[in-house]
């Protein structure tokens, strides 16, 4: 997800970003000429995950789903 909103950040693609709620921000963690370390990903892969998107949200939801996916059951 870091390196889409990058890639539509960098494309000035607004209606891109709103679709997924992000926004067209002059950002100064963006700015070229800041180094920012060699992280590929920029600001959004080096500020960790907060526990309510990356595990509520994020791998809960992944873990149900593979167990469904083993249980055989159909998620629809």
């Amino acid at each position: 997800m870091p390196d889409a909103v990058h890639a539509l950040v960098v494309a000035k693609d607004v209606d891109g970003l709103k679709a997924i709620s992000q926004h067209d921000l002059k950002n100064a963690f963006y700015n070229p000429k800041l180094d920012i370390g060699r992280n590929p990903r920029g600001i959004h892969g080096m500020t960790p995950g907060e526990p309510l998107h990356v595990v509520d949200l994020g791998l809960f939801k992944y873990a149900l789903e593979g167990f469904y996916i083993c249980l055989e059951m159909n998620l629809k």
